[in-house]
């Protein structure tokens, strides 16, 4: 008995290798598949090919397989000629294909849009220093320097010390710094500059707008903040045992040897005036004792104390 010849081998034309196309993509109908899967068992090549087939159509668990790839090694085991032309995809399958691809696009823009910009850093707050009336506070600054901050004042360190030495002063304080040729030490206060040279010295924002520097060792740099009218700006450099004064109108004035015990008087916790407006004792007054004083003889507002 002979045996039944054997078909030929499925896919082998460039139609049949089509149809095989359209079967994985899921575009043929039962009764097509049906067929599809007919004739591969009937040539006898189901095996691998089929498990290929299987494996790419939509919700398989196995691994994705490269199908195209299969078809082509099934096909040459087959010794059939290689394809020359891929299959033409159907329309239905390339809407299929670019209304995909546009819907993922379009998820994508949404999140983009819809997401939320991300809130710019916030910058670190700086450290402030702050004293009572009556009350004098020992500071301690990270690069060693030490501040002895006089009653109702107040001192504001920048997060960025570390890197620029610069501090902001209002009202009375002690400097004892650590020189750093290269970070010098700066004291801002409403109307100066003071820049330390190596130095303890003593800064003092009086209430009429002035500020007032006495230098008990090194020497420091002062500058007006906003300069006078004609004046150069310049800085002028006081050093041991001087003492300088900008006014509210941004006048510098030196006093060379003019520093004395009594501009630091008040770190001992006593209150020395010399030829003081009333306007000074008034606010010396008020850091210390938290009190207001009040003169009601106009005379007496204008005189001087000592």
């Amino acid at each position: 008995m002979t045996s039944p010849e054997r078909p030929d081998a499925f896919p082998a034309t460039d139609d049949e290798w089509t149809l095989a196309a359209r079967y994985v993509a899921g575009e043929l109908s039962d009764v097509e598949a049906a067929a599809v899967r007919a004739r591969l068992r009937a040539a006898g090549d189901e095996g691998e090919f089929l498990e290929a087939l299987r494996s790419a159509r939509p919700g398989a668990t196995r691994p994705r397989v490269d199908v195209e790839a299969a078809l082509l090694s099934v096909r040459a085991r087959m010794d059939v000629p290689a394809i020359r032309r891929r299959p033409v995809p159907s329309a239905a399958t390339l809407w299929r294909v670019a209304a995909a691809v546009v819907a993922i696009a379009g998820i994508g823009y949404v999140a983009t849009r819809s997401a939320p910009k991300a809130a710019p850093p916030m910058a670190a707050a700086p450290t402030v220093h702050q004293t009572a009336a009556g009350v004098r506070d020992s500071v301690v600054l990270t690069d060693g320097s030490r501040v002895l901050l006089g009653p109702g004042s107040r001192l504001t360190v920048p997060a960025s010390f570390d890197s620029a030495r610069v501090v902001t002063l209002d009202g009375v304080a002690a400097f004892e710094v650590v020189h750093d040729a290269a970070r010098p030490f700066t004291v801002h206060t409403a109307n100066a500059e003071i820049t330390d040279i190596g130095t303890r010295f003593t800064v003092d924002g009086i209430p009429d707008g002035a500020t007032q520097v006495a230098v008990q060792s090194g020497s420091v740099s002062v500058r007006p903040a906003r300069p006078a009218p004609g004046s150069s700006g310049q800085g002028v450099t006081l050093g041991r045992g001087d003492a300088g004064r900008v006014g509210a109108n941004g006048q510098v004035t030196i006093a060379r040897g003019g520093a004395t015990a009594d501009d630091r008087a008040w770190e001992s916790g006593r209150l020395v005036f010399r030829d003081a407006p009333m306007v000074r004792v008034r606010a010396e007054l008020r850091r210390w004792y938290g009190v207001e004083l009040v003169s009601v003889d106009s005379v007496i507002a204008t005189r001087h104390i000592t």
